[in-house]
């Protein structure tokens, strides 16, 4: 309940957001909004045009932790996610590579063994979806081979929760890639 009103209280906050510089060696790098409530960052995509939003602040790469899809029943676009610090863990921020999910057919797009997502690509035209995602490697770990699946066509946050008393964070995704394009499931893992 205490993450769900803290999350609340980040929506309310939109309008108010301060600006931070996204760094990315793509040229459709730009800026974007965070609002700073200390346990997190949150990246809002809806209504700031084409472009990346990185996950990245105060010279670090943040790993998406729990996405935002206020709008299940409409253009069910993704709004925006929140990302964090992998507690006791470093980003390597010379090994990022980008999945292109757009044009690729209906299928899971994941990231390797050992990396996490730590930004989107958003299409803010048409049917307003992430397009494409950035994955960055965590220094010296692998992914468990386990994970979890949460539905992201829902109203609300879709939240990488815990398993086997780990916190876990976002590595792939389930895009319906036929009529309206969007995430359908988002897939949570965790390091090792």
């Amino acid at each position: 309940m205490y993450l769900k009103s803290i999350l609340f209280l980040v929506i309310a906050l939109w309008f108010g957001e301060l600006d931070a510089h996204e760094s990315k060696s793509n040229p459709e790098a730009m800026i974007s909004s965070t609002v700073d409530t200390q346990a997190f960052e949150f990246y809002t995509m809806l209504g700031k045009g084409n472009r990346w939003h990185i996950a990245y602040h105060v010279n670090r790469r943040l790993a998406v932790h729990i996405l935002s899809a206020l709008n299940a029943r409409g253009d069910r676009s993704l709004y925006g996610f929140q990302a964090e610090d992998i507690d006791g863990m470093a980003l390597v921020s010379t090994q990022i590579y980008d999945v292109f999910m757009n044009g690729n057919g209906n299928g899971w797009y994941e990231c390797a063994s050992g990396f996490v997502v730590t930004g989107m690509y958003f299409y803010d035209e048409g049917d307003r979806s992430v397009e494409r995602f950035e994955c960055t490697r965590v220094l010296g770990k692998t992914t468990y081979p386990m994970f979890d699946y949460q539905n992201a066509d829902i109203n609300g946050p879709v939240v990488c929760g815990k398993m086997h008393g780990k916190d876990t964070y976002t590595t792939g995704f389930y895009y319906q890639d036929t009529g309206d394009d969007r995430i359908r499931y988002m897939q949570c893992g965790y390091f090792y």
